[in-house]
């Protein structure tokens, strides 16, 4: 692997592992809806700037509306609020250890989905030891299951399980109807959508929200959230997998969690215990095993083990 590639490997694993950070502090000083409509605001209003500016062509819109509406909601709108509303209960650290097995749900709805695709004995083994890794992580609290703080926990944490099925949905979905469109398109799309999905559900759910008057830390964190983890990362994401394979992608699966942990324990104080570093050590490993080719002549792996 050249010295360019391993360079935005560590480039797109820094812009998913803070997202988790940013959405942290976000959650603190707006309602997660109302939060997440501005960063598929921010973020789709920027690449509509890029897409005119290399001239893409918008007419597909036309034909592929509902697909597109159908990806905006599994791959923007629900799973980007269900994280800023699970953070409300859990730490960052857990909420990016949980977010990385999309790989997992990947691989086991593409084989739900697709009388073609298989799973190798390494891949079985993967989708077990991912479930076993949240509960593993789960295993914290269900020893005081109907204690308050413990309902509540459960409650962020399996919001955070919902937003993983969610962009394992939306990749899936992708795959089977719009590879044949380009990507910047797709994705512009998909943020417009889904803020005109939010706009409304955030004001009836969560009322208006004055901006004004909010310290410096929320402006940075939202200009990082959508403009450096959402844009940045989607442009280095792009980039790379169109230079190396998806395998070699996927190591910046492994390294976001790493950086999202650091970021909470040096930035939030936030500690993991027992329980959620060994839910992490095994998702990782359900993430090594899901990467290893099938025994077949085709690959069921493809590029929807990167989330976004």
């Amino acid at each position: 692997m050249r010295i360019r590639d391993l360079l935005g490997i560590l480039l797109l694993a820094s812009c998913w592992g803070t997202t988790f950070l940013f959405i942290k502090v976000l959650v603190g000083y707006l309602p997660p809806l109302t939060m997440t409509m501005l960063r598929c605001g921010m973020a789709g209003l920027t690449l509509s700037v890029l897409c005119v500016i290399f001239r893409v062509d918008f007419r597909p819109l036309r034909q592929h509306w509902r697909d597109l509406l159908v990806v905006a909601f599994f791959g923007s709108a629900l799973p980007m609020g269900l994280c800023a509303s699970g953070e409300l209960m859990v730490d960052s650290s857990t909420a990016s250890i949980i977010e990385a097995t999309v790989p997992i749900f990947v691989l086991l709805l593409t084989y739900l989905s697709s009388h073609d695709a298989r799973l190798g004995k390494w891949q079985y083994l993967s989708v077990v030891l991912g479930f076993l890794g949240i509960l593993v992580i789960f295993g914290s609290d269900l020893g005081s299951l109907f204690a308050i703080d413990s309902r509540a926990s459960n409650w962020g944490k399996l919001q955070i399980v919902m937003m993983a099925c969610s962009f394992a949905v939306c990749f899936v979905y992708s795959k089977m109807h719009l590879t044949h469109l380009p990507p910047l398109f797709v994705i512009c799309c998909q943020l417009v959508l889904s803020t005109m999905i939010l706009i409304p559900s955030s004001l009836v759910f969560e009322g208006s929200w004055k901006l004004a008057g909010l310290p410096y830390e929320f402006y940075f964190s939202l200009a990082g959230l959508a403009l450096w983890g959402t844009v940045c990362g989607w442009l280095v994401y792009s980039w790379l997998i169109q230079r190396i394979c998806a395998t070699q992608v996927a190591l910046a699966n492994y390294l976001g969690p790493v950086i999202a942990i650091s970021l909470g324990t040096l930035l939030l104080g936030e500690t993991l215990n027992s329980s959620q570093i060994l839910g992490s050590i095994i998702i990782l490993a359900a993430m090594a095993l899901a990467s290893m080719p099938v025994e077949t002549d085709e690959t069921l792996i493809s590029v929807e083990q990167e989330a976004a």
